[in-house]
């Protein structure tokens, strides 16, 4: 998870869609409102686009906003409003930006509307220069092609036909979070559904609602980039996000990265529907800088979700992030991430168990970031889930950092699992969650550590919880039964029938009804690989 900064708000949205008419204002330091020619020398001057500009988008464009470098300005200050009032509650009233171009959000803007934007410097006193003059533009939506376009609120059940290609445009929200109103979206197996490059299409499953996305392993739902094959990348589209009622430690609820609405709430067995055989690939789209949206996030889900054999494939920040709540997941395989494999944060208390992961050589990070509460370590419910089965291989590659990262509180009861391929293995990170490690609420055991350049971060609590016989771990070789690091092929990375990852005996899981008993270590029976068939390791 990296670390978020946007400054605008759910009325933006509200604005953007027209709702709500803008009043005439002040710039928010009180200097030149941007309606006529400035003097300060530390006040950039807008580059693109033209004055005016009514453009129609392609399928592949973003709309960019760029100025000049001023010399003096450590950062810049934009906004963009539906008049040059620029009243306080822009659209977009983004500061601190570190470069001179901002890629528009165009979730939060409509279609053939005429807005205005203007920029000031942000010096390293703090103080800002006046805002440079305000310039306007309409944009216009990209032709649609041949696909059938999802856009704005779906608020009376749906179901797509999985004859059609689906084009999401912009954010596609489903249901109205509204206690008295649930919707479900009904997704057959073999629908193909494109994130629109141009518009920064995602899906939100909102609260109260619910998806029903049932694939099977011959005919998968696919959600992916409207880019052609070959020209496809991570963060093309924004991603699938679901907001449940379920508990979190921040608060009664929390607002959704990206501007993808509230969730949390009471209820831990509440339920946003069920997602199986899915892939979601190359999204990820950074909404501001240092914040990114996730291939799947899970914001306060509830236990009474089902989610089993999804992929999340080529993601600009992590695959799949658990933002509290008690959702529970089986077989879940994230592959060439360019942040964090998995990560969870704020209360997660959920279960997990045949989860596997495949970093890339090209970017990547952590195998799972594991937090509580970055601003209360002690926050409860603690993040506390049970994880059991699992196989994270990095790539060798010094952006491959640790296989688990524990920090922030967290504990975690983590079995039979394979780490490979990393710079540490484990690391076990402030105070709080150390003495969660040495109180006995932080375990990691019958685990197998190999060819990480350490097995463990540099500190005792880290090299004890590899090398403490009570942990029963091992670092001997697993015995994959071919090459786990492939970016090409899923084959490899399940154990030989012969190997230490077949032959030790793993941590017997609860039997609660989730769990399954298995007789290996691993993410993967060494006899059936459930990889194959409806996966891909396509980069492009």
């Amino acid at each position: 998870m990296r670390k978020r900064g946007i400054h605008s708000s759910w009325m933006g949205v509200a604005l953007a869609l027209g709702l709500v008419a803008f009043g005439a204002g002040c710039s928010s330091n009180g200097s030149d409102n941007g309606t006529g020619p400035v003097s300060d020398p530390n006040t950039p001057d807008l580059v693109s686009p033209d004055d005016g500009a009514s453009t129609t988008l392609s399928s592949s464009e973003r709309f960019v906003l760029e100025w000049s470098s001023v010399d003096s300005a450590v950062s810049y200050h934009v906004q963009v409003a539906g008049d040059n009032g620029f009243a306080p509650s822009s659209v977009i009233n983004d500061e601190e930006i570190d470069r001179t171009s901002y890629d528009l959000q165009l979730t939060r803007i409509r279609f053939g509307t005429t807005y205005y934007w203007h920029v000031a410097s942000i010096l390293s006193d703090a103080s800002e220069s006046e805002y440079s003059e305000a310039r306007s533009f309409t944009l216009n939506a990209p032709p649609a092609g041949d696909y059938t376009v999802l856009s704005g609120e779906i608020l009376s059940d749906m179901t797509l036909d999985a004859s059609k290609t689906y084009l999401l445009r912009g954010g596609v929200f489903v249901g109205k979070d509204d206690a008295s109103v649930s919707v479900t979206l009904t997704i057959p197996a073999g629908t193909t559904i494109l994130g629109e490059k141009a518009t920064d299409g995602m899906l939100v499953i909102r609260r109260g609602s619910k998806i029903d996305a049932v694939g099977t392993k011959d005919a998968p739902i696919v959600f992916s980039s409207d880019q052609s094959v070959g020209s496809r990348a991570r963060g093309d589209w924004g991603g699938v996000i679901i907001n449940g009622r379920a508990p979190l430690n921040t608060g009664a609820e929390a607002y959704g990265e990206g501007d993808t609405g509230p969730y949390g709430g009471t209820i831990e067995a509440d339920n946003s529907g069920t997602i199986m055989y899915t892939r979601i690939e190359f999204a990820g789209r950074e909404i501001s800088p240092d914040n990114e949206l996730n291939g799947l996030a899970l914001q306060g889900v509830g236990s009474g979700t089902t989610l089993e054999y999804i992929q999340v494939h080529m993601n600009d920040d992590d695959g799949i992030e658990f933002f509290g709540g008690d959702p529970q997941a089986k077989h879940i395989f994230i592959t060439g991430c360019a942040d964090d494999q998995f990560d969870w944060t704020d209360g997660f208390h959920g279960k997990g168990q045949f989860w596997v992961a495949l970093q890339f050589s090209d970017a990547a990070n952590r195998g799972f970031e594991c937090d509580n509460s970055a601003d209360n370590n002690i926050a409860t419910p603690y993040s506390d889930p049970t994880i059991y089965n699992f196989t994270i291989v990095g790539n060798g590659a010094p952006e491959c950092d640790h296989g688990m990262l524990y920090r922030e509180g967290t504990k975690v009861t983590a079995r039979n699992g394979i780490i490979y391929g990393f710079l540490d293995g484990v690391r076990i990170q402030h105070d709080v969650t150390i003495s969660n490690y040495e109180a006995g609420s932080l375990t990691v055991k019958n685990c197998i550590f190999y060819d990480n350049t350490s097995n463990w971060y540099d500190d005792a609590t880290s090299q004890d919880c590899v090398t403490n016989a009570a942990n029963m771990n091992s670092q001997e070789d697993p015995g994959f039964s071919g090459d786990p690091q492939s970016m090409t092929a899923v084959a490899g990375l399940a154990p030989s029938t012969t190997g230490l990852a077949a032959t030790m005996t793993p941590a017997a899981p609860p039997d609660d009804g989730f769990f399954e008993s298995v007789d290996y270590i691993g993410g993967i029976d060494p006899n059936d690989n459930w990889l194959e068939g409806w996966t891909t390791l396509e980069m492009n």
